[in-house]
């Protein structure tokens, strides 16, 4: 298996199209029902994917007992498109995950996106429903077809909350948006019901999150930037408060992306460091606590070259720490982990969404101070598989 592994990782060195998540464009190429001459002309009012994200895996959890099966990883519809030259809509919902109500917004959480739209001009729009949160960072814009692993933030963030936000656009190269969400698609008392809060935390009146994003393009498009900053309410008087600075430079055959995230939460909204304890608090009989003034870094490089049009390389690399305050057990930044990732990929149609691709993941996750208490862990994961975003209608 050592072999097989060497070998693999000598092969494996995503191009990765700027496709934002929230991006009403309807792409060119043509549809399914248009090459079977279903319909005869293109109509903007109802564009209807499928998208799709496939593999065989072959997988170590760090004991070099490696496993491997098929799996589809991701599978969701999705349909847009515009009713008026100012009104639209978008639907997307994956299909491979349960249809469980949030007891806060009452949808779906297997939906990702339920929202209309409403241009005023060219350079104010409104949109409102179950939305995209506009965090920022290159790693949380794309596609999440696209990703074939997240970072430990964008992992555990809520991303596809219910409100609102204003778009302005002031000439081609800027975009500011201020959105105001749902915090959490549950309810206080449910999306903390596997913990034990600390004494005097109270639910909060108003739940809510507040983002400024900024997404620009810079010299020519040779600098783009998805930059963001929020403030979150978790509880009463606790809140979270957050950057992203997501810049790339972008070159005709190469991207260079690199993202910066911090979290403060006066009450943990990541829960990862919160979940990494439960082994501890489980084996001492203490009740699952929640962890208060928890600091998240995460540092995401991601390198993307060209050779062809038909043929993508790229590299990712991920450092993320977490520090819990005051805890006489633990250091500071007692939780590091380190990513790296490799791929290449091949796109065999040019008027067709669809990647082969073949990557390799690695994962260590250490912890500092007293190791008695948390096991460090890694895994290793070789991908080979397809991507298709196939447009039905």
């Amino acid at each position: 298996m050592k072999k097989l592994f060497f070998g693999f990782s000598l092969l494996l060195l995503s191009f990765n199209f700027i496709n934002a998540q929230d991006n009403i464009t309807n792409e060119e190429y043509p549809s399914i029902a248009q090459k079977l001459n279903i319909v005869q002309k293109k109509s903007d009012k109802l564009n209807i994917y499928l998208n799709t994200h496939t593999t065989f895996d072959l997988a170590d959890n760090g004991s070099n007992n490696w496993s491997a099966k098929f799996r589809m990883k991701d599978i969701r519809f999705e349909a847009k498109g515009y009713l008026t030259d100012k009104l639209f809509y978008r639907l997307r919902h994956k299909l491979n995950q349960r249809n469980e109500k949030g007891s806060l917004d009452g949808l779906s959480k297997a939906t990702d996106i339920l929202k209309v739209g409403y241009h005023f001009n060219d350079k104010i729009t409104v949109i409102g429903g179950k939305l995209i949160q506009y965090w920022g960072g290159w790693e949380y814009d794309l596609n999440p077809i696209y990703i074939y692993e997240f970072s430990d933030y964008g992992e555990n963030m809520d991303c596809f909350q219910l409100g609102a936000a204003v778009i302005y656009t002031p000439n081609k190269d800027h975009e500011f948006v201020f959105q105001i969400t749902d915090n959490h698609n549950d309810k206080f008392e449910d999306f903390y019901s596997n913990y034990y809060l600390p004494e005097g935390i109270e639910e909060s009146k108003m739940p809510l999150t507040y983002i400024f994003n900024w997404n620009g393009n810079l010299f020519s498009d040779v600098i783009k930037t998805r930059w963001a900053v929020a403030l979150q309410t978790d509880a009463k008087d606790k809140h979270t408060y957050s950057i992203t600075l997501g810049t790339m430079l972008n070159l005709p055959n190469f991207q260079l992306a690199f993202d910066y995230m911090r979290d403060d939460s006066d009450l943990d909204r990541l829960l990862v460091a919160s979940n990494d304890a439960k082994d501890y608090f489980m084996s001492t009989n203490t009740p699952v606590n929640i962890f208060e003034d928890v600091t998240y870094n995460s540092f995401i490089a991601k390198a993307e070259y060209q050779p062809s049009s038909s043929w993508n390389l790229f590299v990712k690399g991920i450092y993320e720490t977490a520090n819990v305050a005051e805890l006489e057990y633990i250091d500071d930044n007692f939780r590091k982990s380190y990513g790296y990732y490799a791929g290449i990929e091949y796109m065999p149609f040019e008027d067709q969404e669809m990647r082969l691709f073949l990557t390799y993941l690695g994962k260590k996750v250490k912890f500092e101070g007293n190791t008695n208490l948390f096991s460090n862990y890694d895994k290793n994961r070789i991908s080979l598989g397809v991507i298709y975003r196939i447009k039905a209608f």
